[in-house]
């Protein structure tokens, strides 16, 4: 059995925690359930408890790797060119806005 790709970048990361938050975790889990994934929607959970949203507080690259993902998530297909003009013109923005 393969594993489905998404297309969706991760970045890992290490972060210490004690153990017994661990074991809170582990305890958490279903068979086979991905401790990263678990984690990650904490995070999520976190963010959106903070009253965060990309919409209203990101930047135009949060709010453009968001949009990605969710396209990724959902198999809807995005010509590459695209995504790379749209990414071209948040760098060039982005840069004028450095400048000042």
């Amino acid at each position: 059995m393969s594993r489905r790709r998404t297309g969706t970048q991760f970045v890992p990361i290490t972060i210490s925690v004690p153990a017994t938050m661990l074991n809170l975790v582990e305890m958490q889990l279903k068979p086979k359930e991905s401790r990263s994934a678990w984690i990650a929607e904490a995070i999520s959970k976190q963010l959106n408890a903070s009253g965060w949203n990309v919409v209203e507080d990101g930047d135009p690259r949060q709010m453009f790797h968001a949009f990605k993902r969710k396209m990724e998530d959902h198999n809807v297909k995005i010509d590459v060119m695209f995504y790379n003009m749209i990414q071209e013109n948040i760098d060039r923005a982005t840069a004028s806005t450095d400048e000042c």
